[in-house]
């Protein structure tokens, strides 16, 4: 097992629940905070004198993983069809449909344990300074720019299925209120057309106290100043190339954005721009998964940028502590 799999499944132990998209933690007190650092500290200590060898590249490791996730998924895809050309699978392509199902379940294992390495290392990191703070309605961006990444630990007390972030689709900027968690099984569809799970819930106070690196640019700013900014006409062409730029170089890699995945399938999703949006850049881009597929016969998992601090988000996945420098030129 590599380096950051074992580290991010050590430090999951003492931290599930907490990390959300491998760049935040809920519910972190200030104590917990203090315990959390400490455990991660000592757990990279640990596995280095353990291990005994230097550390992986996080995104080779991913890649792997992913292309075999591809490939698996791929062969599911495969075995839908048959079911629905021949009204049914074999003894032995029900077989096969399992065991793919099950391997499935073990890359995205694998993929959550590469994240939260790569959270653990940035935890300890001199560079970078986490504090637990409280998101109030004047940094609501903050909440915004989770919205559709990976959260660990949030399950739906229904069905066990993976949690996702959601927000009032009828919202241009969200509120804190507008927030809620919505079970990743509305996203499986029947052959009747019903839903796998429906059940949603609002988020609790504790949602709200987050777990952060402090020195990100993002977090000195308000919601406000982060709508000034994208809805800016004179920054327009700027942020445009820079998505158009990612969304080329997903389309290239045939990799999306590793914090965003689908919560079905497992892969990172694509950054996709609309033919048409009517000239509203908050209607232009969107994320979806790469196994969609046209009439409703593939996944429908998409994270539209209908929000400044959703645009803000990728923009901060994609170019990391070069995202200012896209916003200000």
């Amino acid at each position: 097992m590599s380096w950051l799999r074992t580290l991010g499944r050590e430090f999951t132990k003492v931290a599930e629940g907490l990390v959300r998209a491998g760049k935040a933690a809920v519910a972190a007190t200030a104590p917990v905070v203090r315990k959390v650092m400490q455990s991660a500290r000592d757990t990279v200590d640990e596995l280095a004198r353990r291990m005994q060898r230097a550390r992986g590249d996080a995104q080779s490791e991913q890649e792997v993983v992913e292309r075999q996730l591809q490939e698996v998924n791929a062969r599911i895809a495969r075995l839908h069809r048959a079911y629905r050309d021949n009204g049914g699978l074999t003894d032995r392509e029900k077989a096969e449909w399992q065991r793919l199902k099950a391997r499935r379940e073990a890359l995205v294992r694998d993929l959550d344990d590469l994240q939260a390495g790569t959270f653990a290392e940035g935890v300890v990191d001199p560079d970078r300074e986490y504090e637990s703070t409280t998101v109030t309605e004047q940094k609501a961006h903050l909440i915004d720019m989770l919205t559709g990444q990976t959260t660990y630990g949030k399950k739906c007390r229904v069905c066990r299925r993976a949690m996702t972030l959601q927000w009032n689709r009828s919202v241009g900027t969200p509120g804190l209120r507008d927030f809620f968690w919505g079970c990743s099984g509305w996203y499986i569809v029947g052959n009747t057309g019903r839903h796998a799970c429906r059940y949603t819930e609002m988020l609790s106070q504790d949602d709200f106290r987050i777990f952060m690196d402090v020195t990100r640019p993002e977090f000195q700013m308000k919601a406000e100043d982060v709508r000034r900014k994208v809805m800016d006409p004179g920054r327009r062409q700027r942020l445009r190339q820079a998505l158009d730029a990612v969304r080329t170089q997903n389309k290239e890699s045939d990799i999306g954005l590793a914090h965003y995945r689908c919560p079905v399938h497992g892969e990172s999703l694509r950054l996709q721009r609309k033919s048409d949006s009517g000239g509203d850049f908050l209607d232009e881009y969107f994320l979806g998964c790469p196994r969609w597929l046209p009439r409703n016969e593939g996944c429908n998992f998409l994270i539209k940028l209908k929000s400044p601090g959703r645009v803000a988000g990728v923009l901060q996945e994609a170019y990391g502590t070069n995202a200012a420098q896209v916003f200000d030129g």
